[in-house]
Order: C-alpha cells, then sequence, then structure tokens
C-alpha cells in the first residue's frame, strides 16, 4: 500500500469521528469486546493491579481498527488468574503497550506481593460469576 492510499484510508476511517465532533453529535460505538451477563469484569480492578492494556486488548496502536485480540473465553481468563506473576507489570505502565521487563517472573513476584493479589481468590468462581 503507498503512503497515498494509506493517508486516504486513515481519513476515510476518522470521518465518523470528525463528523461527530463537527455536528456536536455522539459517536456510536461498535462493542469489540463483551461478557455474558452472568460474568462481572472490573477494569479498574485490573489496572490497580497491575495488568496492562495490551494484556487483553493486545496492541491496540497498531490497529487501524480494533479488533478482537483475544477471545475472552473462561480458560483464557483462569490462566492469568492462576500465574498473575505473568502478566503483572508496574502501575506506571499499564498504560504503555510497548512495555516488557527483562525478567518478567521475578518482577512479577515481587509486584504480586507489593500490590497484594490474592490468589487464591482469583479462582473462587464467585469472583467473576454472579
Amino acid at each position: 500500500m503507498t503512503c497515498h492510499s494509506q493517508v486516504w484510508k486513515n481519513a476515510k476511517l476518522l470521518a465518523p469521528v470528525r463528523d461527530s465532533f463537527a455536528n456536536d453529535e455522539r459517536l456510536n460505538w461498535s462493542r469489540v469486546n463483551s461478557t455474558p451477563d452472568f460474568v462481572f469484569f472490573n477494569h479498574s480492578i485490573h489496572i490497580d493491579k497491575g495488568v496492562g492494556c495490551v494484556t487483553c486488548h493486545g496492541q491496540l496502536d497498531q490497529m487501524p481498527l480494533t479488533w478482537e485480540s483475544h477471545a475472552l473465553y473462561m480458560k483464557w481468563c483462569i490462566d492469568c488468574h492462576r500465574a498473575p506473576e505473568k502478566f503483572i507489570r508496574p502501575r506506571e505502565e499499564v498504560f504503555n503497550l510497548n512495555w516488557q521487563s527483562t525478567n518478567q517472573l521475578v518482577l512479577g513476584k515481587k509486584l504480586v506481593a507489593e500490590y497484594r493479589v490474592q490468589i487464591t481468590q482469583l479462582t473462587d468462581c464467585s469472583m467473576c460469576h454472579r
């Protein structure tokens, strides 16, 4: 794709955003990720415990249109809940899509303790199902 065609494609993609702003009208978003009604999910606890956006949402900075990076099946969530040290990062890096640890397991174990992550509670069914 040439540079000119990429610029044109991006201009077309952003047209609804510009129109919404210009006309002071609400933009209707299409939901990308959703969970069943019986699943409780809270972004704030994940952010507070150091789970980066990229962990669940993927490399958003590389998506011209946002797509579902991971099917949010229970097994996928449970894998993280059973071993959060593989995913936790410093809170100040939660929104940094390109952050990487030089030794994730060592840092992750330290942060699990520091952030008081209760691993035994993370696999209790009532943590996510209400």
